[in-house]
């Protein structure tokens, strides 16, 4: 019903296009759009992420997440890992892809928590590997971010709370602009 209708209606507005459409002009002239594959949604393609980013990001540390996930899901230039859409703030959902076009609704608190837990992890990862480097890099901050770190390790609430809180306004943000 309502809910139904406004579920179709984000679908249709958002939707992004899976496969090739040919437009006819008057002219008569035929002219291929662009594919792009979106990546399903825990499969994307981060090859671009370079690691002076990661490691602008681990120094960030929560904000640092917020970044890593805002280029992994919404750089302007990699779009075919858009694969996050559709946010209903009001059924606290949002659209995902799980496969070849097919869009699912999933719980926004879910989504959230995979967020923040798979890409904490990936700096966490890239903390870890490049820890001596850091400790002459950071300098004065090192303490802090090892800190933060041993935190996220220990599962402490209050960051996962914080990092998905700020990752719930950049969807909000990325999700309900016209960009």
């Amino acid at each position: 019903t309502e809910t139904i209708k406004s579920y179709h209606q984000v679908m249709r507005t958002t939707e992004r296009k899976t496969e090739v459409n040919l437009v006819q002009n008057n002219n008569n002239n035929i002219f291929n759009n662009p594919t792009v594959m979106i990546n399903c949604y825990g499969n994307e393609d981060t090859s671009y992420v370079k690691e002076d980013f990661l490691t602008k990001c681990v120094r960030l540390m929560g904000r640092g997440v917020v970044e890593l996930v805002e280029t992994k899901h919404f750089h302007k230039d990699h779009n075919k890992n858009w694969n996050i859409k559709g946010l209903r703030k009001k059924d606290k959902a949002v659209m995902v892809l799980v496969a070849p076009s097919r869009w699912e609704l999933r719980d926004l608190d879910r989504v959230l928590s995979k967020l923040y837990l798979d890409n904490v992890n990936r700096l966490d990862d890239h903390f870890c590997e490049n820890e001596e480097l850091f400790k002459d890099t950071f300098k004065g901050s090192f303490g802090a971010v090892d800190q933060w770190f041993e935190r996220v390790r220990n599962h402490d609430k209050s960051i996962e709370k914080s990092v998905t809180r700020d990752l719930f306004l950049k969807l909000v943000e990325k999700l309900t602009s016209d960009n």
